[in-house]
């Protein structure tokens, strides 16, 4: 089925926008998703984990407590291994390519439509915004 327009034929960056618009709106919802399974099974945790607490040692618990734990030691007591440290994964990575998206295409609106100074202005807030974020990946 052919699809007809009656405005005129869109150009490339406005491709880009409604592409950013709709991958920014993908990826969120998978993020939702993945972080409400996440809370729920989260937040059934500590009723299993307390039988297991019984046998607990000075040693593990000031490991948990301790500045230099590594994921793996929360995981391995907690059991967040197979599909739920897939949907960890997974939700952190949406929510990251999905603020991402969201962010160039503001820029890219804003470069497009909008005054130089307004567009330098929101580019300096995009990157300010934009850097916890992409620190994340490399931290």
């Amino acid at each position: 089925m052919n699809q007809t327009s009656t405005g005129p034929p869109e150009s490339g960056p406005q491709r880009a926008l409604s592409a950013l618009t709709y991958a920014g709106i993908l990826l969120n919802l998978g993020s939702l998703w993945s972080a409400l399974r996440l809370i729920d099974i989260l937040g059934k945790m500590p009723l299993p984990t307390a039988r297991y607490e019984a046998d607990l040692d000075i040693r593990r618990l000031s490991l948990r407590l301790n500045n230099e734990t590594s994921p793996h030691d929360v995981e391995a007591p907690y059991r967040l291994r197979g599909i739920w440290a897939y949907m960890a994964w997974h939700c952190l990575t949406s929510l990251l390519l999905g603020t991402l998206c969201i962010v160039t295409q503001i820029a890219m609106l804003v470069w497009l439509y909008e005054a130089l100074s307004v567009s330098l202005a929101i580019t300096v807030l995009a990157i300010f915004v934009s850097a916890p974020m992409l620190l994340s990946f490399f931290v």
